[in-house]
Protein backbone atom coordinates (compact mmCIF):
# COMPACT_ATOMS: atom_id res chain seq x y z
CA UNK A 1 0.00 0.00 0.00
CA UNK A 2 1.32 3.49 -0.31
CA UNK A 3 1.81 3.52 -3.78
CA UNK A 4 3.35 0.27 -3.77
CA UNK A 5 2.48 -3.66 -3.22
CA UNK A 6 2.02 -4.52 0.13
CA UNK A 7 3.07 -8.54 0.20
CA UNK A 8 2.36 -10.55 3.00
CA UNK A 9 3.57 -14.13 3.62
CA UNK A 10 0.93 -15.46 6.03
CA UNK A 11 2.45 -18.82 7.28
CA UNK A 12 5.56 -20.13 5.77
CA UNK A 13 5.59 -23.41 7.72
CA UNK A 14 8.09 -26.54 6.38
CA UNK A 15 7.61 -29.53 9.11
CA UNK A 16 10.20 -31.32 6.56
CA UNK A 17 13.71 -29.24 5.22
CA UNK A 18 12.15 -29.97 1.52
CA UNK A 19 8.96 -30.43 -0.61
CA UNK A 20 9.12 -33.85 -1.63
CA UNK A 21 8.98 -35.43 -4.73
CA UNK A 22 5.48 -37.28 -5.92
CA UNK A 23 6.20 -40.83 -4.40
CA UNK A 24 3.80 -44.01 -4.95
CA UNK A 25 1.51 -43.52 -2.03
CA UNK A 26 -0.13 -47.11 -0.15
CA UNK A 27 -3.24 -44.75 0.36
CA UNK A 28 -5.58 -42.34 -2.35
CA UNK A 29 -6.17 -38.49 -2.45
CA UNK A 30 -8.55 -37.07 -4.67
CA UNK A 31 -7.25 -33.36 -4.97
CA UNK A 32 -10.12 -30.26 -5.13
CA UNK A 33 -10.86 -31.27 -8.38
CA UNK A 34 -11.12 -29.08 -11.60
CA UNK A 35 -12.23 -25.15 -11.33
CA UNK A 36 -13.98 -23.88 -13.90
CA UNK A 37 -12.57 -20.83 -14.80
CA UNK A 38 -15.45 -19.17 -16.31
CA UNK A 39 -15.99 -15.99 -14.74
CA UNK A 40 -19.74 -16.28 -13.93
CA UNK A 41 -18.06 -19.73 -12.16
CA UNK A 42 -15.57 -17.61 -10.64
CA UNK A 43 -17.63 -15.54 -9.04
CA UNK A 44 -21.25 -17.00 -8.14
CA UNK A 45 -20.14 -16.50 -4.75
CA UNK A 46 -20.95 -18.91 -1.67
CA UNK A 47 -24.40 -19.77 0.70
CA UNK A 48 -24.35 -18.38 4.00
CA UNK A 49 -24.39 -22.04 5.46
CA UNK A 50 -20.76 -22.61 3.85
CA UNK A 51 -19.18 -20.27 6.01
CA UNK A 52 -21.33 -21.58 9.13
CA UNK A 53 -20.06 -24.37 11.75
CA UNK A 54 -20.12 -27.66 10.68
CA UNK A 55 -20.37 -30.19 13.84
CA UNK A 56 -18.82 -33.80 13.31
CA UNK A 57 -19.17 -37.05 14.90
CA UNK A 58 -16.03 -38.92 15.24
CA UNK A 59 -13.09 -39.51 16.93
CA UNK A 60 -11.04 -36.62 14.79
CA UNK A 61 -12.31 -32.75 14.14
CA UNK A 62 -11.63 -29.43 13.73
CA UNK A 63 -12.67 -26.50 11.86
CA UNK A 64 -11.13 -22.90 11.93
CA UNK A 65 -12.01 -19.64 10.53
CA UNK A 66 -8.25 -17.57 9.74
CA UNK A 67 -8.37 -13.78 8.86
CA UNK A 68 -5.28 -11.52 8.04
CA UNK A 69 -5.15 -8.05 7.50
CA UNK A 70 -2.72 -5.33 6.32
CA UNK A 71 -3.05 -1.89 7.06
CA UNK A 72 -1.64 1.48 6.40
CA UNK A 73 -0.51 1.97 9.66
CA UNK A 74 2.03 -0.72 8.90
CA UNK A 75 -0.11 -2.84 11.32
CA UNK A 76 -0.28 -6.76 10.38
CA UNK A 77 -3.06 -8.68 12.17
CA UNK A 78 -3.90 -12.67 12.25
CA UNK A 79 -6.54 -13.98 13.80
CA UNK A 80 -8.18 -17.60 14.06
CA UNK A 81 -11.40 -19.16 15.75
CA UNK A 82 -10.63 -22.89 15.81
CA UNK A 83 -12.32 -25.97 17.58
CA UNK A 84 -10.44 -29.32 17.37
CA UNK A 85 -11.19 -32.88 19.08
CA UNK A 86 -8.55 -35.25 18.31
CA UNK A 87 -9.51 -38.63 21.09
CA UNK A 88 -9.59 -37.06 24.46
CA UNK A 89 -8.55 -33.68 23.23
CA UNK A 90 -11.41 -31.12 22.83
CA UNK A 91 -9.97 -27.73 22.25
CA UNK A 92 -12.05 -24.42 21.28
CA UNK A 93 -10.37 -20.88 21.32
CA UNK A 94 -9.21 -17.82 19.59
CA UNK A 95 -5.86 -16.59 18.99
CA UNK A 96 -4.82 -13.24 17.59
CA UNK A 97 -1.40 -11.77 16.53
CA UNK A 98 -0.55 -8.58 16.14
CA UNK A 99 2.50 -7.39 14.52
CA UNK A 100 3.31 -3.66 14.79
CA UNK A 101 5.47 -1.03 12.36
CA UNK A 102 8.28 -0.92 15.29
CA UNK A 103 8.66 -4.87 14.91
CA UNK A 104 6.70 -5.22 18.48
CA UNK A 105 4.69 -8.63 18.73
CA UNK A 106 1.12 -9.18 20.58
CA UNK A 107 0.27 -12.45 21.28
CA UNK A 108 -3.03 -14.17 22.31
CA UNK A 109 -4.96 -17.03 23.10
CA UNK A 110 -7.85 -18.26 24.85
CA UNK A 111 -9.38 -21.08 25.15
CA UNK A 112 -12.20 -21.96 26.81
CA UNK A 113 -15.05 -24.09 27.72
CA UNK A 114 -17.66 -25.94 25.78
CA UNK A 115 -20.19 -23.45 27.62
CA UNK A 116 -18.47 -19.95 26.57
CA UNK A 117 -18.16 -21.30 22.83
CA UNK A 118 -21.32 -20.64 20.88
CA UNK A 119 -21.74 -21.33 16.49
CA UNK A 120 -24.37 -21.27 14.04
CA UNK A 121 -24.74 -23.76 11.21
CA UNK A 122 -26.99 -21.23 9.21
CA UNK A 123 -24.12 -18.59 8.40
CA UNK A 124 -20.93 -17.30 9.77
CA UNK A 125 -21.29 -16.32 13.50
CA UNK A 126 -18.78 -17.81 15.92
CA UNK A 127 -18.49 -16.74 19.55
CA UNK A 128 -15.82 -17.29 21.96
CA UNK A 129 -16.41 -15.82 25.63
CA UNK A 130 -16.18 -12.40 24.39
CA UNK A 131 -14.89 -12.82 20.71
CA UNK A 132 -16.76 -13.19 18.31
CA UNK A 133 -16.97 -13.23 14.53
CA UNK A 134 -20.12 -12.45 12.43
CA UNK A 135 -22.28 -11.43 9.47
CA UNK A 136 -23.45 -12.19 5.94
CA UNK A 137 -21.83 -11.53 2.77
CA UNK A 138 -20.35 -8.78 2.02
CA UNK A 139 -20.31 -7.21 5.68
CA UNK A 140 -18.59 -9.33 8.29
CA UNK A 141 -17.32 -8.14 12.03
CA UNK A 142 -14.56 -9.39 14.41
CA UNK A 143 -14.31 -8.58 17.66
CA UNK A 144 -11.69 -10.04 19.78
CA UNK A 145 -11.07 -9.41 23.99
CA UNK A 146 -7.98 -11.30 24.79
CA UNK A 147 -4.64 -10.84 27.21
CA UNK A 148 -3.38 -7.29 25.71
CA UNK A 149 -5.10 -7.34 22.33
CA UNK A 150 -8.39 -5.33 21.85
CA UNK A 151 -9.55 -5.10 17.93
CA UNK A 152 -12.63 -4.33 16.66
CA UNK A 153 -12.27 -4.88 12.84
CA UNK A 154 -15.55 -4.70 9.86
CA UNK A 155 -14.69 -6.20 6.27
CA UNK A 156 -16.38 -5.18 3.52
CA UNK A 157 -16.02 -7.46 1.21
CA UNK A 158 -15.23 -6.59 -2.34
CA UNK A 159 -15.36 -10.09 -4.35
CA UNK A 160 -17.81 -12.91 -3.60
CA UNK A 161 -16.60 -15.80 -1.94
CA UNK A 162 -15.26 -18.34 -4.00
CA UNK A 163 -14.15 -22.56 -3.25
CA UNK A 164 -11.48 -24.57 -4.93
CA UNK A 165 -12.79 -26.59 -7.27
CA UNK A 166 -15.25 -28.66 -5.10
CA UNK A 167 -13.20 -27.11 -1.85
CA UNK A 168 -12.75 -30.87 -0.91
CA UNK A 169 -9.50 -32.92 -0.72
CA UNK A 170 -10.90 -36.73 0.11
CA UNK A 171 -8.22 -39.29 1.43
CA UNK A 172 -8.50 -43.19 1.53
CA UNK A 173 -9.61 -45.95 -0.76
CA UNK A 174 -13.75 -45.12 1.30
CA UNK A 175 -12.89 -41.80 0.67
CA UNK A 176 -14.34 -41.54 4.51
CA UNK A 177 -11.59 -38.44 5.54
CA UNK A 178 -11.25 -34.73 3.96
CA UNK A 179 -10.25 -31.32 4.25
CA UNK A 180 -12.62 -28.37 3.30
CA UNK A 181 -11.99 -24.92 2.76
CA UNK A 182 -13.96 -22.11 1.27
CA UNK A 183 -12.30 -18.28 0.79
CA UNK A 184 -15.23 -16.26 2.64
CA UNK A 185 -13.81 -13.14 1.65
CA UNK A 186 -10.86 -12.75 -1.30
CA UNK A 187 -10.25 -9.30 -0.76
CA UNK A 188 -12.05 -7.04 1.67
CA UNK A 189 -11.45 -3.41 2.51
CA UNK A 190 -11.16 -3.38 6.83
CA UNK A 191 -11.74 -0.45 9.02
CA UNK A 192 -11.42 -0.76 12.74
CA UNK A 193 -9.65 -0.33 15.98
CA UNK A 194 -6.89 -2.38 17.98
CA UNK A 195 -5.97 -2.05 21.57
CA UNK A 196 -2.54 -3.19 22.13
CA UNK A 197 -1.62 -3.72 26.38
CA UNK A 198 -1.85 -0.56 28.02
CA UNK A 199 -2.02 1.63 24.99
CA UNK A 200 -4.31 3.80 23.33
CA UNK A 201 -6.83 2.77 20.41
CA UNK A 202 -5.46 3.09 17.30
CA UNK A 203 -7.67 3.50 14.10
CA UNK A 204 -6.59 1.23 11.27
CA UNK A 205 -7.85 0.75 7.32
CA UNK A 206 -6.45 -1.88 5.04
CA UNK A 207 -7.00 -4.61 3.78
CA UNK A 208 -7.83 -8.33 4.59
CA UNK A 209 -8.58 -11.86 3.93
CA UNK A 210 -10.98 -14.70 5.63
CA UNK A 211 -10.97 -18.34 4.72
CA UNK A 212 -12.56 -21.16 6.66
CA UNK A 213 -11.97 -24.90 6.89
CA UNK A 214 -12.82 -28.16 8.60
CA UNK A 215 -11.69 -31.66 8.59
CA UNK A 216 -12.34 -35.17 10.04
CA UNK A 217 -8.41 -36.18 9.52
CA UNK A 218 -5.40 -35.31 11.99
CA UNK A 219 -2.97 -32.91 10.72
CA UNK A 220 -0.39 -34.87 10.93
CA UNK A 221 -2.12 -37.67 8.00
CA UNK A 222 -2.97 -34.57 5.98
CA UNK A 223 0.28 -32.65 5.40
CA UNK A 224 4.09 -32.62 6.01
CA UNK A 225 3.96 -29.66 3.84
CA UNK A 226 2.57 -26.69 3.94
CA UNK A 227 2.62 -23.09 2.42
CA UNK A 228 0.23 -20.05 2.66
CA UNK A 229 1.26 -16.47 0.78
CA UNK A 230 -1.04 -13.41 0.54
CA UNK A 231 -0.45 -10.80 -1.36
CA UNK A 232 -1.92 -7.63 -0.87
CA UNK A 233 -1.85 -4.62 -3.81
CA UNK A 234 -2.75 -1.57 -4.39
CA UNK A 235 -5.45 -2.99 -7.38
CA UNK A 236 -4.77 -7.12 -6.47
CA UNK A 237 -4.63 -9.66 -4.39
CA UNK A 238 -2.84 -12.78 -4.99
CA UNK A 239 -4.12 -16.34 -2.29
CA UNK A 240 -2.13 -18.79 -2.86
CA UNK A 241 -2.19 -22.12 -1.05
CA UNK A 242 -0.20 -25.45 -1.02
CA UNK A 243 0.11 -28.69 1.36
CA UNK A 244 2.06 -31.49 0.98
CA UNK A 245 0.82 -34.91 2.15
CA UNK A 246 2.40 -37.71 3.80
CA UNK A 247 3.86 -40.86 1.87
CA UNK A 248 0.86 -42.55 3.07
CA UNK A 249 -1.17 -40.80 0.30
CA UNK A 250 1.54 -40.57 -2.28
CA UNK A 251 3.66 -37.06 -1.22
CA UNK A 252 1.05 -35.41 -3.23
CA UNK A 253 0.88 -31.99 -3.87
CA UNK A 254 -1.97 -30.04 -3.64
CA UNK A 255 -1.88 -26.12 -4.09
CA UNK A 256 -4.48 -23.49 -5.66
CA UNK A 257 -4.16 -19.57 -6.94
CA UNK A 258 -6.47 -17.16 -7.17
CA UNK A 259 -6.27 -13.22 -8.20
CA UNK A 260 -8.63 -10.81 -7.57
CA UNK A 261 -9.37 -6.98 -8.16
CA UNK A 262 -11.75 -5.15 -6.09
CA UNK A 263 -14.63 -5.60 -7.76
CA UNK A 264 -14.70 -9.86 -8.81
CA UNK A 265 -12.03 -12.67 -8.97
CA UNK A 266 -9.90 -12.51 -12.21
CA UNK A 267 -8.13 -16.07 -12.22
CA UNK A 268 -8.26 -19.24 -10.47
CA UNK A 269 -5.95 -22.57 -11.01
CA UNK A 270 -4.70 -25.92 -9.41
CA UNK A 271 -1.43 -25.90 -12.11
CA UNK A 272 0.89 -23.96 -9.38
CA UNK A 273 4.71 -24.73 -9.36
CA UNK A 274 6.34 -24.17 -6.24
CA UNK A 275 10.00 -23.65 -5.83
CA UNK A 276 11.94 -23.13 -2.34
CA UNK A 277 15.35 -21.60 -1.52
CA UNK A 278 16.77 -19.60 1.08
CA UNK A 279 15.96 -21.81 3.91
CA UNK A 280 16.61 -20.53 7.10
CA UNK A 281 16.89 -22.77 10.20
CA UNK A 282 15.17 -22.29 13.52
CA UNK A 283 16.75 -23.59 16.15
CA UNK A 284 14.26 -23.59 18.63
CA UNK A 285 12.70 -25.93 17.10
CA UNK A 286 14.49 -27.79 14.95
CA UNK A 287 13.40 -26.84 11.70
CA UNK A 288 14.12 -25.13 8.65
CA UNK A 289 12.36 -22.84 6.36
CA UNK A 290 12.37 -20.60 3.06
Amino acid sequence: MKGRSAIVLAMAVALCAAVPRPAAGAEAVSGFGPIDVRPEALNRGLEPEDVAFHPMEGMVSGEQKFHICQFSSGHLILVGFYYLKMGPIDKRGVSATVLCPDERRYFAQAMVKEKAFSASTEYCSIEVGPSYTRGRHPEYVLHVEAEDIYLHLTFHTLTPGWRPGTGRVLFGEDQDKFYDVVVQAPRARVEGVVKLGKGESIELDGMGYVDHCYSNILPTDQAVNWYTLRAFGEKYTINYLEFVTPEKYGSTRLPWLMVTDDEKILYATTAVTLETSNFVRDDKVGYSYP
